[in-house]
């Protein structure tokens, strides 16, 4: 790999692309998900937090909360999230939700946050 002092550029693009798939697959793998969720409740709480139960629980969670994701309804990409899951909701149709891998502890418990939302043919 070194070659006069120096490093052999396509080696280390090789290692740099390996370390890129090795790292973007371990953090699809740390954050939960769930796929044809029916959703349950939304509740809005006191703050920006927004909370959606759904079943069945989350595969692959990285939090103790596997029936519940959060999200922050005050901005607009939380604002188009709500619409969302209440469109589901109401209509009956099934969601797949992403999380982020991330944990946030409300009232002594850790819940992940919502990545990605999409409502399901069903």
């Amino acid at each position: 790999m070194v070659t006069k002092g120096r490093l052999n550029v396509r080696s280390m693009f090789a290692v740099f692309s390996l370390a890129a798939v090795v790292t973007a697959a371990s953090v699809a793998l740390a954050a939960g998900g769930v796929s044809s969720a029916t959703v349950s409740s939304i509740q809005i709480g006191s703050g920006n937090t927004a909370t959606v139960f759904f079943t069945p629980p989350l595969s692959n969670g990285a939090c103790q909360v596997t029936t519940a994701m959060i999200w922050d309804h005050s901005t607009t990409r939380g604002k188009n999230i709500l619409t969302l899951l209440t469109s589901a909701q109401l209509s009956g149709k099934k969601v797949d939700l992403g999380g982020t891998g991330t944990c946030t502890t409300i009232t002594g418990l850790t819940w992940e946050t919502i990545s990605t939302v999409s409502i399901t043919n069903n």
